[in-house]
């Protein structure tokens, strides 16, 4: 791509994405900010609310990698009976939001779980999900620990690390593992060859579940753990709260987080994780067992709680006779909430994919830790904090505020890099020329009206946030995508005189079909099963089925908040599936 494509493209993820988070720490610096932030927090124990939220984090990407690590090996590196099935199934735990995987397992082992009854009466044994390890308050390390939400967020994210160590496993050299194999034994290749190579992918899977759980809000909400992002969420319900009070709480997760991505692009630009893919070992065959440990892992991790939840909703009532079953009761009242939801979620993957060719594309070609935690800077903020980022800056561009000087000066900070590697003369025509057409856009966005509309309904602000929050992810895919390509191809189509669109079409298109599926399908079951960013930016007039279901929980009897869960779950499978049935490719993730 070209240095214009490369700083055109840095305008907008800069104005559109990062603007509304360097507002939100703007508005934090606002006078009075101090007053406000003591009256709203009082004497909450911020500190130790986060050293649990760090210390959850880093227990459910412990439990995240005694998971992922095991199935990612076993379904890679060996052959048993019915292995293609369970390649497709071993996402299914990433389809269940965060929020139906609690309300799963509080079935299970909750105040009223049959688990904990069971083990109540037989062992005098009562697990409680919400309690930590230790006397909160009391005991400075055990009191932090919580492994209730820890494990059920783990069993949410686990399936990142299966996918980063299967990228991992299918680009190792199959000759070094053979060599291995044959003077040491299988044990020896896996300890001194083939972990090794896969760690920076390991890596890479664990930080996004560390990432992810500690800026989760719906599993802490339901548990009511004490972290820090619980504490964000309740300073901005709160009369005398603000977004800058909310934001001064929420500073260190996003300092912690955003330390994490930089570690993540240091590792990923000194060791060139995302390489083009080798020749994976030839997979040896098993017995048995693998299959046993196979199936235990999924039936552990979303099996449990998705049996949980069809238990608890009933059977379907197909022959129409009798009382209508839990199903039928509840499709009525939430219908027009699946449309919306499927509306919005289109729309958003549309410009995912959209916006991820190109940023993909040129991250393929980048080098340097500085481009890897550009693309994941999104991450490091809450989606609560986001979400209100969002609404507060296109409110104040409603209101005629106009904070389109603060976006134009970070959009073209973030393009500066990709100007500056011209001749001064062109960089400084291109950088005028730029501004001059973002000031402009700007400026007719607030002057026509738009602005208030994106402020006031619409669905556009939960499209910023999905693009703001998943981004990361189906860029990395298509990056990894464009990385794998055979790049003599499109230089022999380039000098038979094909151009940049002839060679998409023809060269590029077809072999980068399964990166965009695998992207599409991502993007649909992350925007589908959001939730903490919706809450925010979601406009009168339109529904969430994530937000009802959240909601019914505290009011609706459960067969049916169950039964909702039952067919989330099932929207959320089919694309996948199908997939799978049309496709029949792998694809990588991060």
């Amino acid at each position: 791509m070209s240095w214009q494509g490369r700083s055109g493209l840095a305008l907008v993820y800069g104005a559109v994405l990062l603007a509304p988070l360097a507002w939100v720490l703007v508005t934090a610096m606002e006078p009075g900010a101090g007053e406000a932030f003591s009256r709203a927090t009082g004497r909450a124990d911020l500190a130790g609310e986060l050293a649990t939220s760090i210390f959850l984090a880093l227990l459910t990407t412990l439990f995240a990698v005694l998971l992922g690590l095991p199935l990612a090996l076993l379904l890679n590196l060996r052959r048993f009976p019915g292995r293609g099935l369970v390649r497709s199934l071993y996402l299914l735990p990433l389809l269940i939001p965060p929020h139906i995987h609690t309300i799963a397992w509080t079935r299970v082992i909750g105040d009223k779980g049959w688990l904990k009854l069971w083990l109540a009466e037989r062992f005098a044994w009562s697990p409680d999900v919400r309690a930590a390890i230790g006397e909160p308050g009391t005991d400075a390390f055990l009191g932090h620990l919580y492994p209730g939400p820890a494990w059920i967020m783990a069993c949410a994210y686990f399936p990142l690390v299966v996918l980063a160590v299967g990228a991992g496993l299918r680009s190792l050299d199959s000759e070094g593992v053979d060599a291995a194999r044959l003077l040491g034994g299988r044990r020896a290749a896996l300890r001194r060859v083939i972990l090794p190579q896969v760690a920076p992918r390991l890596l890479a899977g664990a930080a996004f579940v560390f990432i992810l759980s500690l800026t989760t809000y719906p599993v802490v909400s339901l548990l009511d753990t004490p972290t820090l992002v619980h504490r964000v969420f309740s300073v901005m319900s709160q009369a005398q709260g603000s977004l800058a009070t909310a934001t001064m709480v929420g500073l260190p997760l996003v300092i912690v987080a955003g330390a994490v991505i930089f570690g993540l692009g240091r590792i990923e630009s000194r060791t060139g994780l995302a390489q083009r893919a080798g020749v994976a070992p030839a997979k040896r065959r098993a017995g048995v067992g693998t299959l046993v440990a196979v199936v235990l892992l999924l039936a552990l991790s979303a099996g449990v709680p998705l049996g949980s939840l069809v238990y608890v909703a009933g059977p379907l009532n197909l022959s129409g006779a009798g009382d209508p079953d839990f199903y039928q009761q509840v499709f009525p009242r939430v219908g027009e909430a699946f449309a919306e939801s499927l509306l919005i979620t289109g729309i958003a993957v549309l410009a995912l994919l959209i916006l991820s060719w190109p940023l993909g594309r040129a991250l393929a070609r980048a080098r340097g830790a500085l481009a890897e935690s550009v693309s994941l800077g999104a991450l490091a903020f809450p989606p609560e904090i986001l979400g209100v980022a969002l609404l507060l800056i296109w409110s104040e561009a409603a209101a005629g505020v106009v904070p389109v000087w603060f976006t134009l000066l970070v959009a073209l900070g973030v393009a500066l890099p990709a100007l500056l590697r011209r001749p001064v003369r062109e960089s400084l025509v291109a950088y005028g020329a730029l501004a001059g057409s973002l000031f402009a856009l700007g400026m007719f966005v607030v002057e026509s009206g738009l602005a208030e509309t994106v402020q006031k309904r619409g669905f556009a602000l939960i499209v910023l946030a999905y693009l703001a929050r998943f981004l990361p992810f189906t860029v990395r895919m298509l990056r990894t995508g464009f990385q794998a390509l055979d790049k003599d191809e499109e230089d022999a189509a380039r000098l038979c005189g094909h151009g940049a669109v002839s060679r998409a079409i023809n060269v590029v298109g077809p072999r980068m079909a399964g990166a965009v599926a695998g992207a599409a399908v991502m993007g649909y079951v992350l925007c589908f099963t959001e939730l903490p960013a919706t809450l925010h930016t979601i406009r009168p007039g339109w529904q969430s089925i994530q937000m009802r279901i959240f909601n019914m929980v505290h009011y609706q009897q459960i067969e049916e908040v169950c039964a909702l869960c039952v067919m989330v779950v099932g929207m959320a499978t089919i694309p996948v599936i199908v997939l799978v049935m049309l496709m029949r490719r792998r694809w990588d993730i991060l």
